[in-house]
C-alpha cells in the first residue's frame, strides 16, 4: 500500500534501520532522505525524493509492485 504507514504498508522486507521513535534516513546521489515509519507512507518518502536535489525521479510501479528511480539527466 502506497498510502498505509511504512510498517503496515505490506513491504516484502520490514524496514529496521531506524531509531527508537521510528525516524530513519538514506541517501540517494549523496542527498539524504528522512523518513518516520510510523507517519510516513511510500507516497511520502517518494515525494521527499523527488523534491530534494537527489536528481532522480522515484515512482510506484503498481504492476511489478517495486519502486522505479529514473536519473533526470
Amino acid at each position: 500500500s502506497t498510502t498505509a504507514a511504512l510498517t503496515s504498508a505490506g513491504l516484502r522486507t520490514a524496514v529496521t534501520a531506524v531509531d527508537g521513535s521510528g525516524n530513519g534516513t538514506f541517501t540517494v546521489n549523496g542527498v539524504e532522505i528522512a523518513y518516520n515509519v510510523n507517519d510516513d507512507n511510500l507516497s511520502h518518502v517518494l515525494k521527499r525524493i523527488n523534491q530534494s536535489g537527489a536528481g532522480v525521479t522515484a515512482s510506484y510501479d503498481a504492476v511489478n509492485d517495486r519502486v522505479i528511480l529514473a536519473n533526470n539527466t
